[in-house]
């Protein structure tokens, strides 16, 4: 990531924004505006398919073990048919782990631009990875 004075300043507008209630607010908002206009679509889940939880793991568990790693409540992330929690981990000030659970116990998750710290990036999915690998590491002995 280029380090200059315009990238920094926008970075930390993002993160004081980002810390305010309106920014949850704001970001919803413009969401759901972008939808209504069809500018942007959402259905159904989003790709990056991961396992599912195993049987013998609840979901109070699993919460526990992506707070260990570093994850918290992800307020801004789209809300795909059937998920029941979504949570996300900061890395490199722009960028976030996302992860999510659904009803059916499938666990989706991908690497992407932090949407209250690039917008517009995260909005139109400029940088959007499945990172496999990460994922199935942390997760461990929670995965069928």
């Amino acid at each position: 990531m280029k380090n200059n004075f315009f990238v920094n300043l926008s970075c930390g507008f993002w993160k004081a924004v980002g810390k305010t209630k309106f920014s949850k607010w704001g970001y919803r908002f413009l969401r759901q505006s972008l939808l209504w206009l069809h500018l942007i679509k959402h259905n159904g889940k989003q790709r990056f398919y991961l396992g599912k939880l195993k049987k013998n793991k609840t979901r109070k568990q699993f919460v526990s073990h992506l707070r260990k790693n570093g994850f918290e409540k992800d307020y801004y992330a789209w809300v795909d048919d059937g998920e029941i929690l979504s949570m996300r981990k900061m890395h490199e000030d722009f960028f976030q782990y996302h992860i999510r659970l659904h009803k059916d116990r499938e666990i989706r998750g991908h690497y992407e631009y932090a949407p209250d710290r690039r917008p517009l990036k995260h909005f139109f999915r400029v940088f959007q990875f499945a990172r496999i690998k990460y994922f199935r590491k942390m997760l461990g002995g929670f995965l069928e």
